[in-house]
This record gives structure tokens, C-alpha cells and sequence, in this order.
């Protein structure tokens, strides 16, 4: 959030923002340069890859309640971008709680 303050003050907003995850400190320059495409095209973007762990819910007493069918999803990365004015808009409805615990620009 406090780049996208930081770019809101500047004169000139850029037409797109790109957002990394620094867990992930290495990414194909191609795959930068498809999801910057895509987000000016669709408003967001981000590259998604099949799930390969099994994700399972639990019951209220611990144990698994059931899995999920993983080809019906998939696990999104970073880098992910938008249009200035779309991340933007979902930067300034987000609460506080959002902010901390939220995980998933994309999701916003």
C-alpha cells in the first residue's frame, strides 16, 4: 500500500503497477512483461500455477473434514499486476485488517 500512496502523489500516475513478493526474489522477465500486458488489457493480472499439494479442510475437532479437487485450482504468484486506477480504488476500500493479514492483491 505505501507504494501505491507513494505513486498517487507523484504528478503522473503510470498506467500500470506491477506488485512482487520478495519471498520470491527471482522471476522470468517474459512472465513480467505477460502479466504487465495483461493487466493494462483486463485491469489485473497474475500468473497461477496447479495446485500440487493437496489442500484439505478440517473439522471443528482437528481432523480432515475433506480435500479439495486440485484440477479445479490453482495456486497464484507473484509478480502480479494492474491498471494504476484499479489497484488503486482496491488499496483505498481496504481496512486495516485487510492490509495486515491480507495476502492476495488480486483477490482486492
Amino acid at each position: 500500500k505505501n507504494a501505491v500512496n507513494f505513486l498517487k502523489d507523484t504528478p503522473e500516475h503510470p498506467a500500470g503497477v506491477i506488485i512482487h513478493d520478495v519471498v520470491r526474489p527471482f522471476f522470468d522477465i517474459e512472465t513480467a512483461r505477460q502479466v504487465a500486458i495483461a493487466a493494462l488489457e483486463y485491469g489485473a493480472a497474475g500468473p497461477v500455477l496447479p495446485l500440487v499439494s493437496t489442500v484439505v479442510r478440517r473439522s471443528n475437532e482437528g481432523f480432515m473434514d475433506h480435500s479439495l479437487d486440485r484440477s479445479k485450482y490453482c495456486g497464484s504468484q507473484t509478480p502480479q499486476g494492474f491498471r494504476f486506477d484499479v489497484i488503486y480504488q482496491a488499496y483505498s476500500k481496504c481496512t486495516q485488517e485487510d492490509i495486515q493479514n491480507g495476502t492476495e492483491c488480486l483477490h482486492l
